[in-house]
């Protein structure tokens, strides 16, 4: 394993950068190093990948609460926060080495930083948010997709809201955000990048074990299974309860996206948000050949904040059926 790679190769006193590098050749260094950190402190015991997993979730609960109080109200962070952390898949992820799971954990930090950044007018946190998206890079590089629908949404309402500020400025935070991520993860990036690319559109792993076998695995654009991630959420991601619980919601937020009756105007653009972050992601990882659950593990963040908003709105049941347009009622 990378991790137990690098705390060898620290222990020997014979690490150096270009070491470094063809330890991490194949992935990003952040999810193996921080189980390094902590061998270094409490030695290669079993239990402390557990500890490393316990932080990351703590951050990605912070965060899911975080971005329910800000966009909806505290009981949607809270409930929020609850529901994903009672999915089958996070509880897996959860006691496992998979970089998905830190990946999911990440990205939720960094779309709370982005809400943060109050469309960035703020200048604190919108370098906040290049610090995290360094984080999101170095943990696993097929980030973007989780990225460009929650940054597409905040970009077109800055020119909006907040008009005393000038876009011009909105823009120059936000490009200063995107720079700061690119200088603090270019140390891996850039040396990698030829790989990156590689491994992007060929998908092909060339001598990953001991004997040297070569898996030239199908190019990377393929159509596959269109319902094959569908499949995955019910059958293990969320379960069929919440697959259910998630459908009528769904429901609801398109008959609310039709009307203001259930999703006020203001509201809309948070619900575009979420929906994004859910969409995109199963869009671009379905025209992926080579699939796995975990690919889409992210998703469950914005699909805890569907479930969450929408059983909110259960406290006044009557704003739910008035919804409904005339020409849907019997």
């Amino acid at each position: 394993l990378p991790g137990l790679d690098l705390y060898n190769a620290i222990r020997a006193g014979s690490l150096n950068y270009k070491h470094f590098l063809n330890i991490f050749w194949i992935y990003p260094p952040l999810v193996p190093a921080s189980y390094t950190l902590f061998y270094l402190i409490f030695g290669t015991n079993t239990g402390m990948e557990l500890i490393v997993n316990s932080i990351y979730l703590i951050i990605m609960l912070l965060s899911v609460y975080g971005i329910g109080k800000k966009m909806f109200n505290e009981r949607v962070g809270l409930l929020s926060a609850f529901i994903v952390s009672s999915f089958p898949s996070v509880i897996a992820a959860s006691r496992l080495v998979y970089a998905e799971f830190h990946l999911m954990c990440l990205t939720t930090l960094a779309i709370y930083m982005l809400l943060k950044t109050d469309y960035f007018t703020d200048r604190r946190y919108s370098i906040a948010l290049g610090v995290s998206l360094a984080l999101v890079a170095l943990a696993k590089w097929e980030f973007p997709p989780m990225l460009i629908g929650p940054f597409a949404v905040i970009l077109y309402r800055a020119r909006t809201v907040n008009p005393h500020i000038p876009y011009k400025t909105k823009l120059n935070n936000f490009i200063f955000s995107i720079l700061i991520g690119f200088v603090l993860s270019s140390f891996w990036y850039v040396p990698n990048f030829k790989n990156v690319i590689h491994r992007l559109f060929f998908w092909e792993i060339e001598n990953v074990f001991n004997n040297n076998r070569t898996f030239p695995f199908n190019s990377l654009m393929g159509i596959g299974n269109l319902s094959n991630y569908l499949l995955g959420l019910i059958n293990s991601h969320i379960g069929f309860f919440y697959f259910i619980v998630l459908t009528v919601c769904l429901i609801f937020i398109f008959l609310g996206l039709l009307t203001s009756r259930i999703i006020r105007k203001e509201k809309k653009h948070a619900m575009y948000l979420i929906l994004l972050w859910i969409v995109l992601p199963y869009i671009a990882f379905t025209f992926v050949k080579i699939k796995g659950y975990s690919h889409v593990l992210s998703v469950l963040v914005p699909i805890s904040l569907v479930v969450a908003a929408m059983l909110e709105k259960l406290r006044k049941p009557y704003t739910i059926f008035a919804s409904i347009p005339t020409s849907f009622r019997a």
